[in-house]
């Protein structure tokens, strides 16, 4: 019990911060931009997914998918961004956390996604270097891939990402990059 009490007393005189996570504050925004080329009509070729994660590969937060693969094409196309399909376990998620990451597919252009630094649950996450990722398919089977590492903290950081073998052959998307633009 006295144990508990020199802790508690402890929590409250200097606070808690739940390890991992900055103090509940944003460092800045990310940008991420690329340019989409749709590839034909069909709505089940142009689909791509832009996520985070951390250094070792663990999904942090889905930025946007398109809609077809979100709301059930990654269950009709097992080819339908399968590495997004993995990490982001959409088969567990509810309705609404699939309408908070889907849309509509775009149209052709240069397409930019932002990110605040938090993860799934919308908690702000500390200084350090993290990756963004985009995941395409073109036409049913071909998958693209575009990946890059950014810093957030409190200076500028750029970043242009690398493609897959596949990417650099086909032009679903081109010319990824990232830039954190810290809070002053």
């Amino acid at each position: 019990m006295k144990k508990f009490l020199v802790l508690f007393i402890f929590f409250l005189l200097f606070g808690y911060d739940q390890p991992g996570f900055a103090e509940d504050k944003q460092l800045g925004t990310v940008m991420i931009s690329f340019d989409f080329n749709r590839v034909t009509p069909d709505y089940a070729n142009n689909q791509f997914a832009v996520w985070m994660e951390d250094m070792n590969g663990n999904l942090i937060k889905t930025i946007f998918v398109t809609q077809f693969t979100a709301e059930g094409g990654w269950d009709y196309r097992d080819d339908a961004l399968p590495t997004w399909t993995k990490k982001s376990r959409i088969s567990t998620l509810k309705k609404k956390e699939v309408d908070a990451i889907s849309g509509a597919t775009p149209k052709a252009q240069r397409l930019v996604y932002k990110w605040r630094g938090e993860d799934a649950e919308n908690r702000f996450l500390p200084a350090g270097e993290y990756r963004y990722v985009i995941e395409a398919n073109y036409y049913w089977d071909a998958v693209v891939m575009y990946s890059g590492t950014i810093k957030i903290g409190d200076k500028r950081d750029k970043n242009r990402a690398d493609a897959s073998d596949s990417a650099k052959k086909y032009d679903i998307i081109e010319n990824v990059s990232a830039e954190f633009i810290p809070l002053k």
